[in-house]
Formats: C-alpha cells, structure tokens, sequence
C-alpha cells in the first residue's frame, strides 16, 4: 500500500478532494430529503383545508443541483490533471535534455504514476458520480415539487379543482430523474470508464510480456499492443456515442411518461372517445423495431467478421510501389529514406542528399537506441545512381545498416466501415561499406550497387542472400 501511495502524485491531496466532494454531495443528499420530507407533510395537510401549509413552502435553490452536477467534473479534472502530467514526463524523459542514466528512472517513474493513478480515479471518480446523480436527481425533483406546491396553495382558496391537480401532481419524483441521469451514465459513460480499466490492465500485461522479449522484438511487440489498447479505445467511443442516442430516447421517454404536467392536464380534462392512437403507436413501434433490426444488419456483420491479423507495416501509409518481393526480415521502427526516380527524403518530406544526412545525424544522435539503423523504401524502377546518393548520406551520418523494404498493399472491404487498406511490410537487411577491406567475414555477401541498374535487381540479390541466412554488405562505388 505505501509504494502504491507514493506512486500516485498528490495522493493525499487527490484523496482529501474526494472525500470532501463525497461529503457535500451527501449533504445536498440530507438536505433535498428533508425538503422533501416537509413539502410531502404540507401536501396531506392541504386536503383538510390547510392551503397555507403548501403556500408558505419554499422551493430550494436551484444552485444546489447546479453544485451537485458541478462537483464531479473537480475531480475528475484533478485526476486527469495527474495523469497528463505523468505523460509529459514521460515525453520529458525521451528529450536529449536528459542525461541517459536518468532517463530510464523518469520513464518508470512516469509509467507507475500513470498506472496506478488511472485505477485510483476510475474507484473515486465512479463513487463521487453515483452520489452526485443521486444528490441532483433529488435536488431536481425537490426544487420543481416545491414549486407546484406553493402554486396548489395560491390556487386553493379560489380553484379547489385545479389545486387538487396541482396537489396530486405537483412535479417530478426523484426516481424518473435518476433513471434519466443514470441512462447518460450506464450507457454512455460506463463503456469509457470500461475501456480505461481494462487499458490499464492490458498495458500492464503487456510490459510484463516485453520484459521477456529479446530487446530487438521489444519495440515491435509494445507497439502492437499500443495499437491494440487504441483500437479497444476507439470501439468504445463507438458504444459510447451508441449509448449517448439511445441514453436520450430513454430520457426523453422518461420525461413524457413521468411528466407532471401531463398528468395534471389528464386529470383537469374530461375524458374523451377512446380512438385509435394507441394501435398506431402499437404499429409505429413495432415497424421501426423492424427497421432497427434491418438496418443493424451491417454491424452485425462488422462485429462478427475479424480483422487481419497484424503482421507490420500498418503504420507504413506510402503509395511506393516497392519490388515485389519477400524479405525475410522483420520491419522494426526507424527513419524512412524513401527514393522514387524522381525525388527523396525523408520521413515523408522530400529532401536533397545532404538535408538527409544532416537530419539523420541529428536523429541519431537524439535516439541512440536506432543502433545506426534507417529503412529504404525505394521504388522499383529508381536507378541506383540516386540509390547511391541516400545511401552515402546515411553512411556519413552515421547509419550505415539500411534495412530495405518491400510493401504489399491489403485490401479489405467491410461490412458497415466500408473500403480500407494497409500494407503489410517485409525486409531485408544490408549494412553499407565504402572498401572492400570492410568486409571479412565469410558469411557476408558483398554486392557492388553499381553492378545493378535498379532497385529492383538489387533487391533481388538482397533478398537472395537473406533468405540464405547470409549478412549482405552494399559496396558503395568510389567517390573519386
């Protein structure tokens, strides 16, 4: 329990916060009760001619509902206050601002506060919105019924018809209200709250999974179970604006089968012939039920047909028609050098040869953890003179193990989503050399770029040499 306490930030702070606003909505509870309690003892006065009972009441203000809906959202900001502070340390440790034997300490110290404090406020911010849509809903009902009394005992003297209206329905009961609030909360909040927790639970899992994994499968895996955490996020979203429409119609139908008015209305008019509303809204319900289950057809399919499995490249969005090949290598995360027979860059951003090298110098020098590494995705018909080029400006910044790769676009066709696409990426790795005398070891295959006149034949060789279990060095031509 301590080392969970000073992981939080602000514990006792962030705990002192709860309990207070856990205590003034109790208090708002206690105190719309007793008004409640008061208006119903006027209200079986009145009918024994004590209209004054009713007349001398006072309706609360509505600042204690307002208070009541307003206290939860203080915490709630306190909790994610923490949290996105936890997260810019954990950006602060990854600057080169930071010493590197501090960094690991940071990123921990990050980590655990993020971690434990999401569970904390899913406990505290879960308990705080039950008491405050209890105390609200209370307060509502409260404040209105307050209301239609004292408007009983002005109509009583004069209109006993019309009071007894107003007495037997003088507005809301509490429990209409909640079930309103409630709605909002079940349908729409609950299915974000859900998806927070089990984030949680899934990052957590899946550090304990990295931290067996050999350190170049490290980066892959966490960003696979990254991508999967946003994917469980964003289905929730989904339910979450689902639960949002049918939270409103629940609240809507609440309000008109619970309406006061209504009710007063209906007792002050004289019954009329029975007509045939009800069949047509007997017919109305059941044709759009038939409608909903049509139309649901779709999402049906959607949720029941799976996604590809992740294979890597997802991420990778270029339209580069690589050489149609299968490298035998894993894609890691890296700088992307990318080469067409008419431009380069890098990362997406054309540039010159020199701008290249002066970017991935700084890149490596920020990111040490790249081992010197970057990826070439080079169109096949691109000639190897410009290949030429990007490679020499990686080597002379310092990168000299390029990892080539070759893009294979995945076409799916959803249900409800519609039309998508991804590419599903493989490699092969080279490491660069400007002398033959660089290479010596007898596993290595040596290829001369300029003996190849494309991407395309060169990868060609590459990938042999790959799939051979052999280590492929590129012998850059002679500057002079």
């Amino acid at each position: 329990m301590a080392d969970f306490i000073a992981s939080v930030p602000g514990f006792w702070a962030l705990l002192a916060l709860s309990a207070v606003v856990m205590g003034a909505e109790l208090a708002i509870l206690g105190q719309s009760r007793a008004q409640l309690a008061r208006q119903e003892t006027a209200r079986l006065l009145a009918p024994s001619g004590d209209w004054q009972a009713c007349a001398a009441l006072r309706p609360p203000s509505r600042l204690f509902e307002l208070l009541a809906a307003m206290l939860p959202g203080i915490v709630l900001f306190s909790f994610v206050r923490v949290i996105q502070d936890a997260r810019h340390l954990l950006a602060t440790a990854k600057t080169p601002a930071v010493a590197v034997d501090d960094k690991a300490a940071m990123a921990a110290q990050a980590f655990s506060a993020e971690l434990n404090t999401i569970p904390m406020a899913s406990w505290a911010i879960g308990i705080v919105v039950v008491l405050g849509s209890l105390a609200a809903s209370t307060a509502i009902s409260a404040r209105q019924r307050g209301r239609g009394l004292r408007e009983a005992g002005r109509l009583g003297p004069g209109a006993p018809e019309a009071a007894k209206a107003w007495l037997e329905f003088p507005g809301p009961e509490m429990m209409p209200i909640l079930g309103g609030i409630g709605s909002f909360l079940i349908l729409g909040f609950l299915p974000l709250v859900r998806a927070g927790f089990y984030g949680v639970t899934d990052k957590i899992h899946a550090f304990a999974a990295v931290a067996r994994l050999p350190v170049e499968e490290k980066g892959l895996s966490l960003d696979h179970a990254l991508d999967e955490m946003a994917r469980a996020l964003d289905r929730s979203m989904v339910f979450a604006r689902l639960g949002l429409v049918a939270a409103t119609v629940i609240a809507a139908v609440l309000a008109w089968r619970f309406s006061a008015a209504r009710a007063r209305h209906r007792l002050l008019t004289p019954p009329g012939p029975r007509g045939t509303g009800g069949v047509v809204i007997a017919l109305v319900v059941i044709a759009s039920a038939l409608v909903a289950f049509v139309a649901a057809e779709p999402l049906r399919a959607e949720n029941e047909l799976p996604w590809p499995a992740y294979e890597g490249g997802e991420r990778l969005m270029a339209l580069i028609a690589t050489p149609d090949l299968e490298g035998p290598d894993e894609m890691e995360r890296l700088p992307v050098v990318y080469l067409t027979p008419d431009a380069m860059g890098l990362d997406g951003r054309e540039m010159a040869p020199a701008d290249i090298a002066m970017q991935l110098d700084t890149t490596r020098q920020r990111f040490p953890s790249l081992k010197g590494q970057a990826l070439i995705v080079c169109q096949a018909d691109t000639g190897t003179d410009r290949l030429t080029e990007a490679l020499r400006a990686a080597v002379s910044a310092g990168i000299p193990h390029a990892t080539f790769v070759f893009l294979r676009r995945q076409v799916v066709d959803r249900p409800l989503l519609g039309h998508h696409w991804r590419n599903r990426a493989r490699a092969a790795r080279t490491t660069v050399v400007e002398n033959r005398a660089d290479v010596s070891s007898s596993t290595t295959t040596l290829l001369e770029v300029t003996r190849f006149s494309t991407c395309a034949s060169l990868s060609r060789d590459i990938v042999a040499a790959r799939n051979a279990k052999r280590d492929v060095a590129l012998l850059l031509p002679p500057l002079f």
